[in-house]
């Protein structure tokens, strides 16, 4: 196969840079070569021979341009204007070369070289931005804000982390264009229309104020609930102590007599090894009775806490609670809920 022998233009698409404005009318001959015997060759003699040997390593066009030749001539041609509005084409080789088996590989390559977009193209039509999941924009799970002394998170009952209608995450404030928008509303409403919405805030008003006193008997029905599993896990410790004790009581009595046993080793040797047996059986009892005496107080600890903490929030919900329904008689739902702050 044997390439085409006339050098490519700006106007015949295979350019690396831009179409120039060109007065060069399309029949001008191309002037024959003067001194050199390979005028559109990319390489010199010297180098032509050795691509020749050897076809199948790229060549690399930009190596071997010779640096005599005027930027205002471009394959001997020489533009009218100088090289004003001219740029260098992408230069290809007229020589003979020799076909070669492409490999499948290479023509993949070669293939997604082609249709590899420029650096500063866009992104395409089709091109559309990744979505964020939900899941990521949801916010996670509150953490108890009780640890005990370990450091665990201590995870109680329902109101752990405060009331839900007067708690700390109950609340929202009002942005400034919110507060701009409802003042242009108020000043736009008729007194009718003032009245008729006043009316039913103050009903709302009223609603709210009952789900925040029946909030509030949940919440103390919560903390009875939470005191009443204390209780019976108190139970349950005097239970485990008062085994821990007898086992104990009889751990010692053993020891004892395995001590006169031992005395007697001789004549009572049968004796001596079954009271040992019982003895090692009754010491796995004494240590499994411990370890659930000991868990069983570690439960009350943490219980204590959830108690602690449950009840100074509850301290600071009744008092929240108390100001918000004050609030709400002396506004006498003239503002809604949650009054706009101005």
């Amino acid at each position: 196969m044997l390439r085409s022998s006339s050098p490519p233009t700006p106007a015949s698409g295979h350019t690396i840079y831009f179409d120039a404005m060109s007065d060069i009318s399309p029949t001008a001959t191309m002037p024959p070569p003067i001194g050199n015997e390979y005028p559109y060759s990319n390489t010199i003699p010297d180098q032509q021979s050795d691509t020749t040997k050897h076809p199948d390593i790229p060549h690399r066009e930009n190596d071997s341009i010779p640096q005599e030749k005027s930027k205002s001539d471009v394959y001997g041609v020489e533009h009218p204007n100088g090289s004003e509005g001219w740029l260098p084409t992408e230069q290809q080789s007229t020589r003979p070369v020799a076909e070669t088996t492409v490999s499948p590989d290479q023509q993949q390559t070669q293939t997604q070289t082609q249709q590899t977009p420029s650096v500063d193209a866009g992104p395409p039509a089709s091109y559309a931005a990744p979505r964020t999941s939900a899941s990521l924009a949801r916010s996670a799970s509150k953490k108890s804000a009780f640890t005990s002394s370990e450091g665990k998170h201590i995870f109680g009952s329902a109101f752990v982390n405060g009331a839900g209608t007067t708690g700390p995450f109950s609340t929202v404030e009002a942005d400034e264009e919110l507060l701009n928008r409802a003042n242009e509303a108020e000043t736009n409403l008729s007194p009718k229309s003032k009245a008729k919405i006043y009316k039913s805030e103050a009903q709302d008003g009223k609603r709210l104020s009952k789900i925040i006193r029946d909030e509030g008997k949940l919440e103390r029905q919560a903390l009875q609930n939470t005191m009443r599993e204390l209780e019976e896990l108190q139970m349950a410790q005097k239970l485990a102590v008062k085994n821990e004790a007898t086992a104990h009581g009889i751990q010692a009595k053993l020891l004892a007599q395995s001590k006169r046993d031992e005395a007697a080793f001789l004549a009572a040797k049968s004796r001596y090894e079954t009271t040992m047996a019982r003895l090692k059986a009754e010491e796995a009892n004494v240590e499994r009775v411990r370890n659930s005496a000991r868990e069983a107080t570690e439960r009350v600890q943490d219980k204590s806490a959830e108690i602690d903490g449950l009840r100074l929030t509850f301290g600071v919900d009744e008092r929240e609670r108390e100001i918000k329904l004050s609030q709400l008689k002396s506004e006498k739902g003239a503002t809604g809920f949650w009054p706009l702050r101005q």
